[in-house]
């Protein structure tokens, strides 16, 4: 897609969207209209532009015939207009979760670490002062200032919900926030794993898979197939953290913290990246459709390959994740042939439609289409 074009659908949909709603009470009517506002901070976050000062300068130079009333406000009236629409970006991510199809019986939940400064500034920094506390990073192995975006992504990437907390919070007391009125399947790692989050979730319906924490190891290894389909979450991660600098806080205070976080999240990817294609949130809905949700209730605690694990352990694996896997992982509608036997210089093959055979040659076998 053209950027004229990704300009003009997003521009479009947030008018629409906001036609017909009053968002002030008394005042002048703004110089720079609200829907184009929220146009320029979408577009410039996809772009990979995340200041404010950064967003004036490249649409007023070049998109300015496109945004005339850009070129007659100052840069500060349009970061606080930008900033007092935050109540507005919080409806409309609400809003277009409506739009784009995912399966919210499968939730995927993790957090990143968001420092506000270097380690060695720590100690006089006073950017986000009220905010920001001491944690550790379990990616970079080192103790950070600052915070922790906890994200909820339903499957196949799109961010439901995302909260920042200061860095000492736990991922399991703002997971038990996360996840209230969360039923179906919930993926989690190993900071997740509390008998008391499963309750929880099994007491709403769904069913929690996160490795157990402490010196307690599984007796199973989870299947490769459920351990790749959990790092979903990570490939949203590393988009925040590359293409929108989710890990650089240019922020002063809480208000255009929030704000910011907002407009990333407006911005980011309604699915992640397939070698068919990419689909936007803002741009159009992706071309998967979610199928019907078989889950009911809490699934068993017994081990579905082996013998069962130990009661107090949080639930990994049991019959329940066949039918997880059917809905991550569909069958192919035509299988492929494989070689099954190679006697007296004949290849043998099973097609679906039948058995098959061809003469090897010096070069090797033929292989029949």
């Amino acid at each position: 897609m053209e950027l004229t074009t990704f300009i003009v659908s997003v521009f479009c949909l947030l008018d629409d969207w906001l036609a017909g709603q009053h968002l002030r009470q008394r005042g002048p009517k703004p110089t720079l209209a609200d829907s184009e506002v929220l146009t320029i901070e979408c577009v410039g976050e996809f772009l990979g532009i995340d200041t404010d000062i950064g967003l004036y300068q490249y649409f007023r130079r070049h998109w300015g015939d496109w945004f005339p009333g850009l070129r007659r406000v100052h840069r500060t009236t349009f970061a606080r207009q930008a900033a007092n629409l935050w109540a507005v970006k919080q409806r409309l991510h609400r809003d277009l979760l409506s739009q784009i199809e995912f399966d919210p019986a499968v939730s995927l939940v993790d957090s990143v670490a968001i420092p506000v400064c270097r380690f060695a500034r720590a100690y006089r920094c006073r950017r986000l002062r009220e905010l920001a506390a001491w944690g550790h990073d379990e990616a970079a192995k080192q103790t950070f200032l600052g915070l922790r975006a906890h994200l909820r992504v339903c499957w196949p990437g799109v961010i439901v919900e995302g909260r920042l907390a200061p860095a000492n919070a736990s991922d399991l007391a703002v997971g038990e926030e996360l996840l209230a009125e969360v039923a179906g399947w919930v993926l989690a790692d190993r900071s997740y794993g509390s008998l008391r989050l499963a309750e929880q979730v099994g007491a709403q319906g769904g069913w929690l898979l996160a490795p157990p924490k402490g010196t307690k190891r599984l007796r199973q290894r989870p299947p490769p197939w459920l351990v790749g389909k959990r790092r979903r979450v990570e490939t949203v991660i590393g988009q925040l953290t590359g293409r929108y600098h989710l890990k650089q806080v240019w922020a002063r205070d809480g208000w255009h913290l929030w704000s910011r976080w907002l407009r990333k999240l407006l911005s980011t990817p309604s699915r992640s990246c397939s070698a068919s294609g990419r689909r936007w949130a803002l741009s159009g809905s992706p071309t998967w459709s979610p199928t019907e949700n078989p889950h009911t209730g809490l699934a068993s605690r017994k081990a579905g390959l082996g013998a069962p694990l130990d009661p107090e352990v949080v639930v990994l694996w049991s019959s329940k994740a066949s039918e997880l896997r059917d809905r991550l992982c569909p069958a192919s509608a035509s299988p492929r042939a494989t070689l099954t036997t190679l006697q007296r210089g004949r290849a043998v093959y099973a097609p679906p439609g039948g058995q098959r055979t061809a003469d090897l040659n010096p070069a090797g076998a033929e292989v029949p289409t």
